[in-house]
């Protein structure tokens, strides 16, 4: 079934703002007067009009997940290159690692304990590690202080 101009923009409307009906009927009608609440969920259960909403979601869907799979290469990609650094004690590197772990379990809910191994939690401090957390121990020793 092919829509009318009006009814494509109450399907592209309703989509783009999250599936409110009203105001999708509100934008694509704009001389109509009143009873938005009722006329566009009539409108929405129309069958030419929840297939087309069908067929972008789906198209949306897809998108997403294509993006999805991208940013996961990519952040993997970057965890693997800093594995080097980190393993040597590189405290920015470590801290870029946790942040890639955290955003990896975010978005695709793979286990943590996949990605860091062992022996890189339970690496022991060295003496720049100590002098870096005495700095930031002091930091915030005077953060409290004056706040």
């Amino acid at each position: 079934m092919s829509l009318s101009d009006k009814q494509q923009a109450f399907v592209n409307e309703y989509v783009r703002n999250g599936h409110n009906a009203t105001q999708a009927y509100k934008t694509a009608y704009p001389n109509s007067k009143g009873e938005w609440d009722k006329l566009g969920p009539r409108l929405r259960v129309k069958e030419g009009i929840k297939q087309a909403i069908a067929e972008i979601e789906a198209v949306q869907a897809v998108k997403q997940e294509h993006d999805r799979e991208i940013a996961i290469a990519l952040l993997l990609a970057d965890h693997k290159h800093l594995a080097k650094a980190a393993k040597a004690g590189n405290i920015p590197a470590i801290q870029a690692r946790t942040a890639i772990v955290r955003e990896l379990d975010t978005i695709s809910g793979l286990n943590k304990h996949i990605l860091i191994d062992e022996t890189e939690q339970s690496r022991p401090l060295t003496d720049t590690d100590r002098a870096e957390l005495k700095r930031l121990a002091l930091i915030a020793t005077n953060l409290r202080a004056s706040g």
